[in-house]
């Protein structure tokens, strides 16, 4: 039998060992379910599982590269005489391995392959490339007969194969080194690991010129700059995992422990340990420098002053390579990589939101070519998301903003193309909405975009560009439909506090915007002033559809607060000022004045009147206005016709990616398909469903949570409840333990001033339970202690709370 070892290495089960040893004795597979035990079919299905993790595709190919690979007990026996005749070079290892499971297993599975010779280990510097390297190096000991050799390339100038020559003892004759090595190497089973091949690039022809002239030969090379050889396999490393298997938190402690032996860190402690993993974005090199600053400082200063200088990121250890002292050197070595132009361009990529640019961003604002970002790629300063943007990592992003704060015209230039370029998409986004078929994918591309957006917006303010702001304001309308509502009314109420007093039509469309994000947060006494101030500086303009827009908000919130004679009013008072004819509605707009009086009969519980003017208004698919027709229909009794409906909204959903629309009708679905007893399981279901659909989870969960506050104030709680636990549920089967607690929070925040009881109940199951983050706690212990109550044993799911009051 296979040693541990060896088995481990390939991901092999004994059984599979076993079945391998018959084949390699050539028995037939009902041979081999005779001396098993197995079935026949069994016996296939563990061949298929063979075939899969050794990359063969039949019998007799299986047994060979197991006998190469030494997983038979004689050909262990013959490697292990082997090895102990074979003089490896690997060094060895000091320091824990942490994380890393993935590329492990995916390098191993690549070097066993037959058409796989070489397999590049990219990343920036400090991304832990050689410690990986020699994880995999150590762990294939066993498996390559010649041997194993480690060949660093930091501190040498000359073509790396004088440097394998030398470390196998081999003397140099005339003629090409290659040629020599190749002759040597011929048919060697052998796995060179080449450390730092960035440094060597014009020599990496060498490395390909090498493996034609030699057989079974593997190469494992780590590099910043990706090689571009025929063959190459590039295997590229992000940070740390520090949100699920909390690699990087314990490659934190295992390094805090080695600078205090009174390292016992508190849950306060804790929490900010994760924080700084996040904030370095994982980055092994950062995390110990940062752990080493524990015998000095406690976990929150280091990350207090990480944030604010880059710096703080350095190493004391005299055994460290010169550019890995620091993370600061560490980057430097990178840039110097590019070209002088290059380098400006690239640090002109500091004036992105950290969420990232397109590549028409990169090629307007930092004149990048396609190739230039390629290179950028290429030497790991980039990365590429799956949706096909561009990001740094969050180290690199604080780096090169420190360069651009020190150079004031390159700083000053990037600004300017960057607000130029952003108030060009605004101007496109709002365009949008005055096409005869709006699309929603407009709002994807302002969730992609908004940060960059705002960048520019706040740009424009500072200098002072008023005629940019008052025809950027109405891109407010695509912010609510993406759901931006918080930080969108953080932005609208900031510049309003900004500009002059005397910018009348600006601050009215301005108003006119903040009173939609005040409407939706509840904010009726903001929502009040505001709508009304923009109502009386914009009735006159051309710009009256704003205010109008402010207005019905005002008058739908003052239905869902029960003050159902103030709103009817209020729509009586703007019928009656008359709308000029060069003036035209958005799209948004349009659908918006179409559901006004019938949402607010709805709202204000007079179904019967609203559902024949539901029929007729038309609301577009795009609109979430949609569902009040099934929801009156729900609410009459006609679950039939509400179904139906349903249905086909639920298909248009999907067709057109509306992930308001998704969830709303999932969850009148699940209340119309689902007995009470079922329906805690049915609703969960449906929105888990939608994230593999590809709908965005956060979107679908801040669309359950608002639901659930609309639906409390008006009055129908358990269907309120039915949304929240919807909402909490499909966070914890994710595992978003701070955004569910967050929300928790929210939710109780709500039933204090309707149900205190309710709050209670739920402020405790926050409190009490030990995986809500400690932030979310103490915030649940003092409304806690504002109700005098102290907190008793609870569920430790706050969605229990809910499920409870059903």
């Amino acid at each position: 039998m296979a040693t541990a070892d060896a088995i481990s290495t390939f991901d092999l089960t004994e059984r599979e060992i076993e079945i391998l040893e018959h084949l390699n004795e050539g028995l037939r597979n009902q041979d081999i379910a005779d001396r098993t035990g197995l079935t026949l079919y069994t016996v296939k299905w563990y061949l298929k599982q063979i075939y899969s993790k050794l990359y063969v595709s039949n019998r007799t190919q299986a047994a060979t590269k197991a006998r190469e690979l030494g997983l038979f007990a004689e050909s262990v026996k013959i490697a292990t005489r082997t090895m102990a005749s074979i003089r490896t070079n690997l060094p060895e290892i000091v320091t824990s391995f942490f994380g890393r499971e993935q590329e492990l297993t995916h390098i191993k599975h690549l070097l066993i392959k037959d058409d796989v010779r070489l397999v590049t280990v990219h990343g920036i510097g400090g991304m832990g490339k050689t410690r990986l390297a020699l994880e995999i190096a150590h762990q294939f000991l066993p498996v390559f007969q010649e041997g194993v050799y480690f060949i660093p390339l930091d501190s040498t100038s000359d073509n790396p194969l004088i440097q394998v020559m030398h470390i196998l003892s081999l003397a140099i004759s005339e003629g090409l080194i290659v040629d020599q090595l190749g002759r040597y190497l011929h048919n060697k089973h052998m796995l060179l690991v080449f450390d730092n091949f960035e440094h060597l690039l014009p020599y990496a022809k060498e490395l390909s010129t090498l493996l034609e002239k030699t057989n079974r030969l593997r190469l494992l090379v780590t590099s910043r700059e990706i090689l571009n050889l025929r063959g190459e396999h590039v295997v590229s490393l992000s940070g740390l995992d520090f949100n699920k298997d909390n690699s990087a938190y314990q490659l934190y402690q295992e390094r805090a422990k080695l600078g205090t032996t009174e390292f016992s860190p508190d849950e306060h402690e804790q929490l900010f340990i994760h924080k700084i993993c996040e904030l370095v974005g994982g980055m092994p090199l950062a995390i110990e420098m940062a752990a080493g600053w524990t015998s000095v400082m406690l976990a929150e200063d280091i990350y207090q002053r990480i944030q604010h200088n880059i710096d703080m990121l350095t190493s004391d250890e005299h055994d460290r390579p010169e550019r890995h002292q620091s993370i600061r050197a560490t980057f430097d070595s990178s840039l110097e990589m590019l070209s002088q132009d290059l380098q400006k361009a690239f640090i002109k990529l500091g004036v992105f939101h950290p969420e990232g640019f397109s590549l028409e961003g990169a090629e307007v604002v930092a004149e990048l070519s396609p190739l230039d970002i390629k290179q950028l790629l290429q030497t790991a300063l980039i990365q590429r998301d799956m949706s096909g943007r561009f990001k740094f990592h969050p180290l690199i992003r604080q780096y090169i903003n420190t360069l651009l704060k020190s150079d004031t015209k390159l700083r000053i230039e990037a600004k300017k193309a960057h607000g130029d370029y952003y108030y060009d998409f605004s101007q496109r986004l709002v365009a949008s909405l005055y096409t005869d078929n709006f699309q929603l994918n407009i709002i994807d591309n302002f969730r992609l975009e908004g940060g960059n957006l705002f960048l520019a917006w706040k740009y424009a303010l500072q200098q002072g560009y008023y005629d940019w702001l008052l025809t950027a304001s109405e891109v407010g309308y695509i912010t609510e439909m993406a759901g931006d509502w918080q930080s969108s009314r953080k932005l609208f109420s900031e510049t309003l506090q900004a500009i002059p007093e005397n910018k009348q039509l600006l601050r009215g469309r301005l108003l006119a915007m903040l009173s939609i994000f005040e409407a939706r947060l509840y904010n009726l006494d903001r929502l009040e002033k505001t709508a009304r101030e923009s109502w009386n500086l914009l009735k006159d303009s051309a710009h009256i559809y704003d205010a109008r827009t402010a207005m019905i908000y005002l008058a739908i919130l003052k239905t869902v607060m029960k003050d159902n004679e103030g709103a009817f009013d209020l729509l009586d008072e703007i019928d009656k000022v008359d709308i000029p004819a060069h003036c035209q509605p958005n799209a948004y707009v349009d659908s918006l004045h179409r559901i006004a009086h019938p949402l607010s009969l709805l709202y204000a519980g007079e179904l019967e009147k609203a559902l024949p003017l539901l029929e007729k208004a038309h609301v577009p698919l795009w609109s979430e206005a949609v569902i009040y027709l099934p929801e009156c229909y729900y609410l009459l009794g006609m679950e039939e016709h509400a179904h139906q409906l349903l249905i086909r909204l639920f298909t248009a959903s999907l067709d057109n990616k509306n992930h308001r629309l998704a969830q709303t009708t999932s969850f009148y679905l699940a209340l119309i398909e689902n007995d009470r007893e079922t329906i805690a399981q049915g609703l969960p279901s449906k929105l888990i469903e939608l994230t593999r659909m590809g709908f965005k989870y956060k979107f679908i969960a801040q669309n359950a949570y608002y639901y659930g506050v609309t639906l409390l104030m008006r009055g129908l709680r358990q269907q309120a409840y039915y949304s929240w636990y919807g909402c909490l549920s499909l966070l914890d089967y994710l595992d978003e333990i701070a955004l569910q607690y967050q929300y928790a929070l929210q939710m109780a925040s709500h039933l204090r001033q309707r149900i205190p009881s309710q709050a209670t109940h739920l402020l405790m199951a926050i409190a009490h339970d030990d995986k809500c983050p400690e932030s979310i706690r103490i915030e649940a212990h003092k409304d806690l202690a504002q109700l005098l109550i102290e907190p008793d044993v609870t569920p430790t799911k706050v969605y229990d709370i809910l499920l409870d009051n059903m």
